[in-house]
């Protein structure tokens, strides 16, 4: 009987750093979104009053492109370590750029169609895929 080669706790490290980073990004594209359209901001329950008197001038709309760009950055950064790290705890070899370039796509998926938690799909589903493949 074989045993399943175990992992040290630094061997999960991209993976959740991939999800703390997709975590961080509903509420940061919806304050993103809130900085952007001023209608959005002050339509939606919760965003400060600031926010709100600062929605669609041209350092809120810059402040706003500026986070949504960072975390967007950030999660496909955390997305290829975790690609990365995959290749040597499974058999599975996904290749670099095919995922990353859909992972972007799914990132400009929220913004672009407005349907919130579109841009998990893809990158779920192949790291739930990679997880599974031993």
């Amino acid at each position: 009987m074989t045993s399943a080669p175990t992992v040290g706790r630094r061997g999960n490290v991209p993976y959740w750093t991939t999800v703390a980073v997709a975590a961080l990004y509903l509420p940061a594209s919806i304050i993103a979104r809130a900085l952007v359209d001023p209608a959005y901001a002050a339509g939606r329950r919760g965003v400060p009053p600031a926010v709100v008197d600062a929605a669609g001038t041209l350092p809120a709309t810059l402040g706003g492109g500026a986070l949504w760009i960072a975390v967007a950055g950030a999660f496909l950064y955390a997305f290829a370590a975790e690609l990365d790290a995959m290749r040597t705890r499974t058999a599975w070899s996904p290749p670099d750029k095919g995922y990353l370039i859909l992972a972007a796509g799914s990132l400009l998926a929220h913004p672009l169609t407005g349907v919130p938690l579109l841009f998990l799909l893809v990158p779920g589903y192949t790291l739930h895929r990679g997880l599974r493949v031993r």
